[in-house]
């Protein structure tokens, strides 16, 4: 019995790297519909971010807290405008708003 188990030990790690692999792709291709109607930061965040990562960046389940987090700018940047693994990127938001979002997010300002 155990030579039977072990001729299926290298199907089953290919199997689980497959599914592996293709959630990952999966995930990390989705995209946020979400177009800001303000360049508040904390307008932005409230209707963007705060479903996932709670109102004052506590996260929620899987999402992690943000306010516990010392996040440089520059990287909280790049994940909002190109997502993450269970994170969408959000294309529309560019530029000032952008920036604003991130220092908002990265200084914890999330009473505004």
């Amino acid at each position: 019995m155990k030579q039977t188990i072990k001729k299926w030990i290298p199907f089953i790690v290919l199997i689980t790297i497959v599914i592996v692999t293709a959630i990952y792709m999966f995930l990390s291709t989705l995209k946020s519909t979400y177009i800001p109607v303000t360049d508040k930061p904390g307008q932005i965040y409230r209707e963007a971010c705060s479903g996932c990562h709670g109102v004052q960046g506590e996260g929620k389940g899987l999402f992690p807290a943000l306010a516990d987090e010392s996040i440089k700018t520059l990287h909280i940047e790049d994940i909002v405008k190109n997502g993450a693994l269970m994170m969408p990127a959000f294309k529309h938001l560019r530029g000032d708003t952008l920036s604003r979002l991130a220092d908002y997010v990265s200084r914890h300002k999330f009473r505004e």
